[in-house]
């Protein structure tokens, strides 16, 4: 999984409670009001074939409706930055491969809700399968077979929408993956990475910062110390949050080790015209290593 998208997507919506935000906040009222949210299981479940791979990825959850009846939610991240011309037809094939599943076990057919995730440019428009034919009328529509699904649109929603979700992670997730078409990207999180991590409780916060970490820094020109610097902006506990990401990115040989990172940071921080005991006391570092550490980036070769 080399999409920094899908690491993201899954990362985010492998949650239980990020897919309840998002049902929440964007299923028609009927379906949100009859799912029982406390019900979401996430299976490892996935209906992907080698064809379906470069439109999705998927994450699959069950759970029951208010009159018990058990049905499938799958989420598909579509892969492409541009809208499809038909795609009933790739979801057509990815309930195909789940209803295989049940017909191998002698099992009925299981009711499943595709969400399909969008986040590309282009204008998605959200036509009925029967608008793919040529013509259509009451003799032929019997042998024609009907099916919707619900669409998620990242890129039309506006900030205010993404922010009054009521899980952090969601809007987190979304905003990244709506601004990165931004040309102005990295500035737009610099800008409001305050806001987007408002509210994100300490011991969650190492399940968002460090997924997020590795979005910026596969998807931007933003180094880990420059991470690390925009994260230790929001508060204490989001800094050292983003320390322990870098730190666990470095074994994994991703990024530059805690000292570069600090050096960084101290070298980011003297360019804002901060000393060393303000450097000191706002990344609460010992004073001895900010000396340290000025000393060496005074020593760069220009």
């Amino acid at each position: 999984m080399n999409n920094p998208h899908d690491k993201l997507f899954k990362a985010a919506f492998s949650q239980p409670d990020v897919v309840a935000s998002l049902i929440e906040s964007l299923f028609p009222a009927a379906l949100r009001q009859a799912i029982r949210l406390d019900s979401l299981v996430l299976t490892t479940n996935s209906y992907i074939d080698d064809e379906l791979n470069e439109h999705f990825a998927d994450l699959v959850y069950d759970c029951l409706l208010d009159d018990g009846m058990p049905v499938q939610i799958a989420l598909l991240l579509e892969h492409k930055s541009y809208t499809v011309a038909y795609p009933h037809l790739q979801l057509m094939r990815y309930l195909l491969n789940r209803w295989q599943q049940d017909v191998e076990h002698g099992q009925k057919l299981t009711p499943v809700i595709p969400v399909l995730i969008y986040h590309g440019t282009d204008t998605w428009q959200h036509l009925p399968f029967a608008a793919s034919l040529s013509g259509m009328n009451t003799l032929v529509k019997p042998f024609f077979p009907e099916f919707d699904y619900l669409l998620v649109n990242l890129t039309a929603l506006s900030d205010e929408q993404i922010f009054a979700f009521r899980n952090r992670f969601l809007t987190v997730s979304a905003a990244l993956m709506k601004h990165r078409q931004d040309k102005q990207f990295a500035d737009y999180i610099r800008q409001n990475i305050q806001r987007l991590m408002q509210g994100i409780a300490v011991d969650e916060l190492m399940s968002v910062v460090l997924p997020t970490f590795l979005y910026l820094l596969e998807t931007t020109n933003l180094t880990g110390s420059d991470i690390v610097f925009i994260f230790s902006t929001v508060s204490k506990e989001t800094e050292d949050a983003a320390m322990n990401g870098a730190d666990q990115l470095r074994m994994e040989g991703r990024i530059e080790g805690r000292v570069e990172v600090n050096r960084k940071l101290v070298k980011g921080a003297l360019k804002l015209g901060m000393d060393a005991e303000t450097i000191a006391d706002t990344f609460e570092m010992d004073l001895a290593e900010v000396l340290s550490l000025i000393e060496q980036v005074r020593q760069e070769k220009p």
